[in-house]
């Protein structure tokens, strides 16, 4: 089953792609939300990592791992998309389970697309206005990617502010949202096996990615 979400979701790969792509962004009146910062800024440190050490990226996925993990999942909160993933079931599992979930998704989530990022090294994104006020304390920052070769993509992250913190907490993908999609697909598995039958499941693939 966890084979079949991973297939069906090959392209959420763009939510982290559009992260290290190459930016050309687009700044209106040389002002940028503090939230289109943390895209450019995140932007730039992977970009320098990507290409100083290109050669041992595409030989050690190890290294993939590392970059995402230390420069792009710490501005993601996946506290609160693990909860919203998990939904109602959440509110029925203990904290271990909770907790489990989170880290096991996390892993997935890193494992699954860092094979994919160095396919988007050279597209060039534009990350649009904000339309937003400065009072405002949650956002939509909508970035466009142009896959070489292929159809423009449009992905919208959710970000929201926490004692001067903006975090990533959903993320949309030509209109599909990641908390949306693994919330169907995982409610599915959660029916048949539980949540403990879930997290085995995801630890069981991470371990088999891992040993690649």
């Amino acid at each position: 089953m966890i084979e079949r979400v991973l297939q069906q979701t090959s392209w959420l790969a763009l939510l982290l792609a559009s992260l290290i792509a190459s930016p050309a962004l687009a700044d209106i009146n040389g002002d940028l939300h503090p939230a289109q910062t943390l895209i450019k800024q995140t932007t730039s440190e992977v970009l320098t990592v990507l290409h100083d050490h290109r050669e041992l990226m595409e030989s050690d996925r190890q290294a993939v791992y590392k970059l995402i993990s230390d420069k792009i999942v710490p501005h993601f909160d996946f506290k609160r998309i693990s909860s919203l993933v998990l939904g109602r079931y959440g509110r029925r599992a203990s904290v271990a389970e909770r907790q489990n979930f989170q880290q096991q998704f996390e892993r997935l989530l890193i494992r699954g697309y860092a094979t994919a990022l160095l396919d988007f090294i050279d597209a060039p994104i534009n990350v649009l206005p904000v339309r937003s006020s400065a009072e405002d304390r949650e956002v939509l920052v909508r970035v466009e990617v142009k896959p070489l070769g292929a159809p423009s993509v449009q992905v919208h992250y959710r970000i929201y502010e926490d004692h001067g913190v903006w975090k990533i907490f959903d993320v949309r993908v030509d209109g599909i949202s990641l908390v949306t999609n693994y919330r169907t697909s995982f409610g599915g598995v959660i029916r048949r096996h539980g949540i403990a039958g879930l997290i085995d499941q995801l630890a069981e693939r991470n371990a088999r990615v891992t040993t690649r």
